[in-house]
């Protein structure tokens, strides 16, 4: 077993992340199994929660385009339409470009530029890459990967918030193996003593969207 492409995370992140707080070695395959299990988990949440079910690893999207949804802008002296999915990575149909908008979020490509209204399917992909991806991860064509032939531009890589978000919310499943459904611990006064108390975190990877990550659910 092992992750996806479109994961936002490979087992040995979560190792790498977790060396202080867990001891578990990859080496073991039942370990292994679980970590790659919580990865798909986690990766499936984060897209739901911040994009409508948006893929955050890039894919290759067909969308079909009426005259009407076209607007112009004077400043380019071409036509342009959001992408359904962001940030743009590269267009497949010919004499199509991206563009950068007002609502793009670290300046991100989110439009497609056109030289006049069209109506019919665009190519295109769009979407991240995780940090140790290159081209080929995309473009091989193997069962486990992206099957992107037509790729030619490396992918911007996954943000950074993105990312530790996706960390923290394995690594707080993977807590929840070891200590019960939604627990954590918390010391009281360790100076003075060493009471602990379980409260529940059921809700801790909702509240990491929310407070670190919801900006990039909506183009602003």
């Amino acid at each position: 077993m092992s992750v996806p492409y479109s994961a936002l995370l490979i087992a040995d992140d979560v190792q790498t992340h977790s060396q202080e707080a867990f001891n578990f070695d990859l080496a073991e395959s039942a370990t292994l199994a679980v970590v790659e299990s919580l990865i798909q988990e986690v990766t499936g949440m984060l897209e739901g929660a911040i994009g409508l079910n948006r893929n955050l690893i890039t894919r290759q999207y067909s969308h079909y385009f009426q005259y009407v949804d076209w607007e112009y802008d004077p400043a380019r002296a071409l036509y342009y339409v959001p992408a359904p999915q962001w940030p743009v990575a590269e267009i497949d149909t010919a004499s199509f470009t991206s563009g950068i908008s007002r609502r793009s979020f670290q300046n991100e490509a989110d439009m497609i530029l056109y030289a006049s209204p069209f109506s019919g399917v665009v190519v295109y992909y769009a979407g991240y890459r995780r940090p140790e991806q290159v081209l080929a991860n995309f473009t091989a064509g193997g069962a486990g990967e992206g099957s992107l032939t037509g790729l030619a531009t490396l992918p911007s890589e996954i943000p950074h918030d993105i990312r530790n978000v996706a960390l923290n919310g394995v690594m707080m499943l993977l807590s929840e193996r070891r200590g019960g459904p939604g627990q954590r611990t918390r010391v009281l006064n360790p100076a003075v003593q060493t009471t602990t108390i379980q409260e529940t975190v059921s809700d801790y990877i909702r509240r990491m969207v929310k407070e670190r990550i919801y900006h990039h659910r909506v183009l602003s």
